[in-house]
């Protein structure tokens, strides 16, 4: 339910408005299956829309259609597709049969994987072109929804006019990779969705001054359907159940009733179906039946080619430039300084979050809202932790599998940017240790972020003079650049000018920053993306 009293929710309206609109235009122009794993969904779905049956992955051989992923997202594409008599897509136009056709395609154009004929563009479809493209609108309105409780979530925290929830939405919606990831069939939408929702009723819970039964029975199904949606969403189990107790204790009630009440509610939702892999295939997740069903053996065959530095810094990395770390099927290639600026967002914001929580919560932060920011910033690094664990048996790590917590992630961000405001050019900030820690830490990401080597394949390319000089060069430029913006927000006169513009047009400032971004956004679409993807610039599109 909207809350009118918050003259920022219009903007928030008019933002989520802006979202659908350019997610539906991506959906419309990403060439058919071109998304990592769409033609796997497309056929996925057709399956439920068959049978409704769970399919038992060791069964030899496996039915037509099915693959490795949980139910939730493709009983709804099952729906659509038995609804639009979706059409069988293997051995059609889109697809590749040779092997050695499809490794020539990769080594000619990296970005293709299929066959796309302008006539795609020109809207010329034949059946699978539109049951795809229908099929495609359950993953737009999955991402709405999730850009839309991620704002909610930020308002169970910031209740009161603030600006704070509104940069986190905008941080989290216009990411190019999600907008990619959710405007094509791809389970993570799914579970993005729910895990949206659950973090948003885990905040609302912890904020309530009084919860009753029904609240923890709704945490624990949200919980179980996280779970349905996709294994990924089992860390946040551990967040919950930390969110609960932290609250009852608070409360001075019952811990115990309420986590087993939580607990039964999760496994009669979902916690049946890590039940029934365990009975399956003698494991809760599933995990390792995927990748034996996949690959035929328990090894990572990615791992060497993705690269644990590549991998340890993925969040920030895949998040913004990727889907799939230093091993790619689609990478949007925007500009290095895109990445590299993001991953400078991301760092001042964890630090002044740091920050705002250790020792300057007196700024704007009062005692449930501190906790419930802690519990926020749980989720990302308990799923990345968790994540990481798994990643060095099963396999390749995912960027996208972090985006169900990137909108903790971004409140987080902007709630420390938030802080810094407040201590720049203070004495916080004038603590000589911090600069001279910063500026090494600045450089040396700038030369990794240039250059993106393993340890290994580093020292081997020293001999390269040319690069190491470029690298080099990279990083003096950035950290002059961070020292310049330092000065500059550090200013007083600069910081009063700024604020009293802020304070003056804040609603002209939102609305020019969320046109700036949509243009952006667009321009991204159809001069990167449709380009590589089609292979002809837009002028040879249009005059087809």
């Amino acid at each position: 339910m909207v809350q009118t009293k918050n003259p920022q929710n219009k903007i928030a309206l008019l933002i989520l408005a802006v979202f659908a609109v350019i997610s539906l235009l991506w959906s419309v122009f990403i060439p058919v299956f071109e998304s990592p794993d769409e033609s796997t969904d497309y056929e996925f779905g057709r399956y439920y829309g068959r049978t409704w049956k769970l399919p038992v992955l060791t069964d030899n051989p496996r039915p037509q259609g099915v693959h490795f992923w949980e139910p939730l997202y493709f009983y709804i594409l099952g729906s659509v597709s038995k609804a639009i008599n979706a059409p069988l897509s293997e051995d059609s136009k889109y697809m590749y049969s040779s092997s050695d056709q499809w490794k020539r395609l990769r080594e000619q154009h990296p970005l293709n994987l299929h066959r796309h004929e302008p006539s795609e563009f020109k809207f010329n479809w034949d059946e699978i072109a539109w049951s795809l493209h229908l099929m495609r609108l359950v993953s737009v309105l999955l991402s709405v929804g999730s850009v839309w409780f991620v704002y909610k979530m930020g308002r169970e925290v910031f209740p009161e006019p603030s600006w704070l929830p509104i940069a986190g939405m905008m941080l989290f919606a216009f990411n190019p990779q999600f907008l990619f990831l959710g405007s094509a069939l791809n389970v993570v939408d799914m579970v993005i969705f729910s895990t949206a929702i659950l973090l948003w009723l885990l905040v609302r819970f912890m904020k309530r001054k009084v919860n009753k039964a029904i609240d923890i029975i709704v945490l624990g199904a949200s919980m179980g359907m996280a779970i349905l949606s996709k294994m990924t969403a089992l860390p946040i189990l551990a967040v919950a159940v930390v969110g609960i107790c932290w609250k009852r204790i608070v409360e001075k009630k019952p811990v115990v009733n309420a986590i087993l009440l939580f607990l039964i509610i999760f496994l009669l939702t979902g916690g049946w179906y890590l039940l029934r892999n365990q009975a399956l295939y003698g494991e809760l997740t599933g995990a390792k039946i995927h990748v034996l069903a996949r690959f035929g053996k328990m090894t990572n065959p990615f791992l060497e080619e993705v690269g644990l530095l590549n991998f340890l810094i993925s969040y920030p990395k895949t998040q913004w430039k990727t889907f799939w770390s230093g091993f790619g099927w689609i990478t949007i290639y925007l500009p290095m300084i895109f990445p590299f600026t993001m991953l400078m967002i991301y760092a001042h914001g964890i630090w002044g979050f740091v920050v705002a929580i250790r020792e300057r919560t007196n700024i704007f932060l009062n005692g449930v809202q501190k906790r419930q920011l802690m519990v926020l910033a749980m989720a990302p690094i308990v799923v990345w932790l968790a994540i990481s664990r798994v990643i060095f048996i099963v396999e390749v790590f995912h960027g996208k599998d972090l985006f169900p917590v990137s909108g903790a992630a971004a409140l987080i961000v902007v709630v420390g940017w938030r802080t810094m405001w407040e201590i720049f050019g203070s004495s916080d900030w004038d603590r000589g240790w911090i600069k001279k820690l910063s500026m090494p830490v600045i450089f040396l990401l700038s030369i990794f972020w240039f250059k993106q080597p393993e340890l290994a394949r580093f020292f081997k390319g020293i001999a390269n003079m040319t690069d190491v000089w470029r690298m080099i060069g990279t990083g003096i430029l950035a950290a002059i650049a961070l020292k310049v913006f330092w000065k500059l927000v550090s200013n007083q006169r600069s910081r009063e000018i700024f604020r009293k513009l802020v304070v003056n047009k804040e609603n002209q400032i939102a609305l020019l920053i969320l046109g700036i971004i949509a243009i952006s956004e667009l321009a991204i679409l159809f001069l990167m993306v449709v380009q590589g993807l089609y292979n002809m610039s837009i002028r040879e599109l249009l005059r087809i």
